[in-house]
This record gives structure tokens, C-alpha cells and sequence, in this order.
């Protein structure tokens, strides 16, 4: 994590050539190799943001404390049993378009108390927001999601 030292105020942003995480759990969201709709929840979409963490500066000890934290949450022990890391492009999320060719996705720098590597997604906003939209949403994130997901303990975290 930047060794002891908090990483430098010019280290802190979202670039287009940046990676970005997203901590999965089984069977909740990644079950038989592949991605339950649980995985991208359509409220993310249209109101939070979807939280997805920068890779350049996220580090192994902020992201296993909040997998604890999601782990103890969990309803039945398999729901959050194995913790998963998935890595995709910002670039390419931030290129994908609608049906008339808009602008899908939107990312941007959203630093949390505990985690200054916090990036949200969102939903580009339209006039008229209806359900199919955002159902659609999620299937085009999903393929960036799947692309490559690996077990959290070997996960090259960088810090």
C-alpha cells in the first residue's frame, strides 16, 4: 500500500488507460464460472454506481477488509464462500454505446473513507429511464466483467 505512506495526492484520479476491480463472491455472484445477474445489480446502474476499485492504486489490505466485511453479511454461508477479482479496462467500459449509439457507461474517481482507490460507474442518464435499459446495461458490463477473474489470494495486488 505505497509502503506506509498514503499514496501521493497526484496518484489519486481515474485515467482511460487504467484497470479496474471489482470483488466477486461465489456463488452469489460468480457461480460455475460464470456471472449471476446477482453479480451487477440494476440499482448500481441507475442510482449508487457500481463500486469498482482503480488497480494502480488499490491495495490487498483495503480490499480483504472489505471482503470480510461482505463475507459476515452474507445470508447463508455459501453465498459469499470464495472471494474472486475481476480485472477489465476503463477504456473499453467507457467506449461501449446503446442501440442509437450513446455513450453506455460513465466512470470516475469516488474515493470512499478507508478507500482512496474507490471508483463508481454509472449509467449514462436518459431522458427515459425504463428497466429494459438497464437489463441490457448489465449484459454489456457482464462481458467486460468475465473477461478475468481470478481468486483473490492470487491476485497480483500491487500494493
Amino acid at each position: 500500500m505505497f509502503g506506509s505512506k498514503f499514496p501521493k495526492k497526484r496518484d489519486l484520479y481515474l485515467g482511460e488507460s487504467d484497470s479496474l476491480l471489482r470483488l466477486l463472491f461465489s456463488d452469489i455472484d460468480y457461480f460455475n464460472g460464470d456471472l449471476t445477474d446477482l453479480a451487477i445489480s440494476l440499482q448500481d446502474l441507475e442510482t449508487r454506481g457500481f463500486s469498482l476499485d482503480i488497480d494502480r492504486i488499490s491495495s490487498k489490505k483495503i480490499v480483504s477488509a472489505r471482503m470480510l466485511a461482505q463475507k459476515s453479511k452474507a445470508k447463508k454461508p455459501t453465498d459469499r464462500e470464495n472471494a474472486y477479482i475481476s480485472k477489465f479496462s476503463n477504456s473499453s467500459v467507457n467506449a461501449e454505446v446503446d442501440l442509437d449509439k450513446n455513450k453506455l457507461f460513465s466512470t470516475s474517481y469516488d474515493p470512499m473513507n478507508g478507500n482512496y482507490a474507490h471508483a463508481s460507474l454509472k449509467c449514462c442518464p436518459l431522458e427515459q429511464k425504463k428497466r429494459s435499459y438497464y437489463i441490457m446495461a448489465r449484459a454489456k458490463l457482464k462481458e467486460h466483467l468475465k473477461q478475468n477473474i481470478v481468486g483473490i489470494d492470487n491476485y497480483p495486488f500491487s500494493h
